[in-house]
């Protein structure tokens, strides 16, 4: 694509409207040799036909359409815009001066829409008075909406965030706000004391029950714990260390409350319910206590009042509140009643004189306690004992009546039932009176025993709720430090190796060299496995959990294991027979063995026994669903954990070891490799015996056949071009050598728009080689897809030292840094080739290199 002004000159005009050149107007030639020496973008149309000429600056605007563009009708070159420009052109042929700043185009200039935006100034162009046609001064203004337009959105989302801030903000605060109102508006008073048994804070309903403590107070003042009465199961007064608060100082949780007579300065007494609960420092230390006092004075005097209430119940029975008698001939039954009987169970008094049977009285009787009394009478007859029982009957009202029938069967001289006599007690208000009082007391023995539970259990809550927001903000630290980490020591590594795997290539042969190479290698490769590690730990990089065999997986580990034990640690394998295969990420199951085994050695301060096992394990779940594990365990016979902090082993940053020998990660992130694979870990440990830390693994169905690797060493680059893109001038220098040695061609360019450029201006190569994260607008994704778009059969590669990007890559090659350069070379080697095999040409050629133009 010519831009040279001298091409433009040089154009035959003789076949377009305008005829030769130098038949024209000679306020046409004055317009296009303006124009031409203009260094500004300008066209200018002439003619019936609107003839478009242009100079060199206005060329890039054109895209593919020039050179065939110069000569033709503008309505013709701009037909994808023609609906926006043409009203505009017409105006400015009827003689009116037109401008626009950042109008919007969508424009098919270079084989596909783009949205552009432009800033025009059209002006008419006269010959001897007639408007003959227009000039256009243009400049495209698309990267600078597109910075805007970037900017704004990027604006909009800190506005959003912050707005999102300011919410967190205030939904903590409410909620602190909340759980203060929750304990001023507590049914129950609460007062908080410090280890020294001083109360610092209380309640408004604590100082209204204790309107004669002062605040602040100890716990341990004789003149106030006098004041205080209990006794225990022995009826011995409770001793004032034994009271709740100084129980809950001591690290004990005491509920339900102990019930307390509390005697006021003013004589007046009042029943609380004390209960205690410690407060728990970091280090399992007692940093004070929690003491509520449940009003039961209600409660107590309502019961001693029931109490009395039943004794007077009792009493009126005693004395007898008869409703009838009746007298039963068994062998007869006949059964006869007195008039008040029969008024009771709602029968024809006459009847009841005469004699009915006993169904005739019982189908009165309430159904629900029909079965009662038949049982009760047959129990009687058969025993011969004294007869009491209550039911209910129907009587005249048609309501059902609570009575109590007293009797007592006699018998013949032989044994044989005689007859049953008896009398019917009203005990209805009594049942009522008993019922109520059985309610009130269940009420206030639920409301005394649950209270005290869901103040503390919600205590509770919102101290685990507050650990799991302290724990998840450890992990965003992480994931935050981890990722931007990740990114620039990876690119140090991969420096560090070029620089190694290229004085191999050169100086391997000489005496010593290979050797320091090879601890070199093995440094590089600790850096990059820690990376990955700390990557999957902090959740940015995923696991990529695949079937593998536990058995060859560890016994391939021995060497490696060996290595990182120290010569007085004896290493044994304790591997049942069928192992089931294991589904999980195998490069971290690796890690995570690794990681065992180094903090097993530094639990062995002298010689020692590290073993390391797995098995099949089956188990129901939670759903009741049968599961299958592959559990692998390592244990040693080092010095063991502390029962004090078994329990935190597997916390984020907590360590044992002396400042600057652990970082408190290991165990964190064992632990979190299971969870995320499905299973778990645990640990179990004696003082002074060692300690045994168990992996359960999902089981897999089957391992796939391993495929043989049969690519070659190394693949020379015969001479293909490369370009380059690495920000980082140290890297590039190493990657440059590498290629150049390889055989490549190799210009590098310092950024994403460096290189898009010059690609668009004309620079050829066979292969685009670029970093993913890099400074500036465009980085290596959107520098790849560009590139693309500009020359669909450039082969591309990228590269990242950044996990998190290569999900996002759509589809292009990627080498993770630090990579080997045989992978390097094999990699650029099968693009390029991949990308050639596209290019075949109608004769059914292939040819290597792109031509770009």
């Amino acid at each position: 694509m010519s831009t040279n002004p001298l091409d433009l000159e040089a154009c035959d005009w003789s076949a377009t409207p305008l005829g030769p050149r130098e038949n024209w107007r000679p306020a046409l030639e004055a317009i296009f040799t303006m124009m031409l020496a203009s260094p500004f973008a300008m066209c200018a149309t002439w003619g019936p036909e609107q003839t478009l000429l242009y100079n060199a600056a206005y060329v890039p605007f054109l895209g593919k359409r020039h050179p065939a563009a110069l000569g033709q009708p503008i309505a013709t070159v701009w037909s994808d815009v023609w609906t926006e420009i043409g009203p505009i052109i017409a105006r400015v042929l009827k003689g009116e001066s037109v401008s626009f700043t950042d109008l919007h185009l969508v424009m098919t200039r270079n084989g596909y829409d783009e949205d552009t935006w432009w800033t025009f100034a059209y002006s008419p162009l006269r010959d001897d008075g007639q408007v003959v046609g227009m000039i256009d001064i243009a400049m495209e203004t698309t990267s600078g909406v597109v910075a805007a337009q970037q900017r704004d959105a990027v604006e909009a989302e800190l506005r959003a965030r912050n707005v999102a801030l300011e919410q967190e903000v205030a939904a903590r605060t409410e909620a602190g706000n909340r759980f203060a109102t929750l304990v001023q508006h507590l049914p129950v008073g609460v007062c908080l004391f410090d280890s020294d048994g001083r109360a610092l804070l209380s309640s408004p309903l604590y100082r209204q029950l204790l309107p004669d403590q002062p605040i602040p107070s100890r716990m341990t003042n004789p003149e106030e714990a006098e004041r205080w009465l209990c006794f225990d199961a022995h009826g011995e007064r409770l001793p004032p260390d034994r009271y709740p608060g100084a129980r809950a100082l001591r690290g004990e949780l005491v509920t339900p409350g102990v019930e307390f007579l509390h005697r006021r300065v003013d004589g007046s007494e009042t029943w609380f319910a004390v209960s205690g609960v410690p407060l728990m420092g970091g280090a399992g230390h007692v940093m004070g206590a929690i003491v509520m006092l449940n009003d039961i004075d209600h409660r107590k005097r309502a019961l001693e009042a029931a109490r009395i209430d039943a004794e007077r119940v009792q009493l009126a029975l005693s004395a007898g509140a008869i409703m009838g008698t009746w007298f039963w001939d068994i062998p007869t039954d006949r059964f006869t009643v007195d008039e008040a009987f029969a008024t009771t169970f709602g029968l024809d008094p006459a009847l009841g004189r005469e004699g009915i049977s006993l169904a005739q009285v019982v189908e009165t009787v309430h159904p629900d306690d029909q079965a009662g009394l038949a049982k009760a009478i047959e129990e009687a007859i058969a025993q011969g004992s004294r007869y009491a029982h209550q039911y209910r009957v129907r009587r005249r009202d048609g309501r059902y009546y609570w009575i109590e029938a007293n009797g007592r069967v006699d018998r013949d001289a032989d044994g044989t039932p005689r007859c049953f006599s008896g009398v019917l007690i009203d005990v209805d208000e009594r049942r009522t009176i008993e019922a109520e009082r059985d309610r009130a007391i269940a009420e206030l023995r639920a409301l005394n025993d649950t209270l005290e539970q869901r103040v503390a259990e919600r205590s509770a809550e919102l101290m685990q709720a507050e650990e799991k927001l302290r724990q998840s903000q450890k992990m965003e630290a992480v994931g935050q430090l981890t990722g931007g980490m990740a990114h620039d020591f990876n690119n140090l590594l991969q420096a560090m190796s070029g620089c190694l795997q290229l004085i191999g290539r050169r100086a391997g042969h000489v005496a010593g060299v290979q050797k320091v190479l090879d601890s070199g290698h093995q440094a590089v490769d600790r850096g990059a496995s820690m990376i990955r590690q700390l990557m999957a730990f902090s959740r940015r990089q995923s696991l990529q959990p695949e079937a593998f065999d536990v058995r060859d997986r560890l016994l391939g580990m021995r060497a490696f294991l060996d290595r990182a034990l120290r010569a007085d640690i004896r290493l044994e394998f304790d591997l049942e027979s069928g192992l089931w295969p294991a589904m999980a990420d195998p490069v971290q199951f690796e890690l995570a063995l690794l990681n065992l085994a180094t903090n097993a050695r530094d639990a062995m301060t002298g010689a020692g026994q590290l073993v390391i096992g797995a098995g099949n394990r089956e188990r129901t779940g939670q759903d009741g669903v049968q599961e299958a594990f592959v559990r692998v365990w390592v244990r040693d016979s080092g010095r063991g954990i502390a029962p004090a902090t078994l329990d935190r082993v597997f916390e984020p940053f907590f360590t044992t070891k002396a400042v600057g020998q652990g970082t408190g990660l290991g165990l964190a992130q064992v632990y979190g490799f299971c969870q995320q694979s499905g299973g778990t870990a645990t640990v179990e440990s004696v003082e002074g015996q060692g300690t045994t830390v168990t992996l359960l693994l999902p089981r897999a169905g089957t391992v796939p056949a391993v495929a043989v690797d049969a690519r070659p060493a190394m693949v020379d680059g015969g001479g293909a071009s490369v370009l380059l893109v690495e920000d980082d001038p140290v890297v590039a220098l190493v990657i440059v050598a590498a290629l150049e040695e390889l055989g490549y061609r190799v210009s590098r360019a310092a950024n994403g728009e460096e290189a898009l450029r010059r690609l668009r201006d004309g620079e050829t190569a066979d292969l685009l080689f670029s970093d993913v994260v890099m400074p500036g607008e465009v980085d290596g994704l959107a520098l790849a897809e560009a590139a693309r778009a500009l020359l669909p059969d450039l082969a591309v590669v990228l590269t990242t030292g950044y996990s998190e990007n290569r999900a996002g890559l759509k589809g292009f090659p990627v080498l993770s840094k630090p990579y080997r350069i045989e992978d390097l070379a094999l990699t650029l080697r099968e693009e390029i080739d991949r990308s050639a095999r596209n290019q075949s040409c109608p004769m059914g050629f292939t040819f290597p290199c792109l031509k770009i133009g």
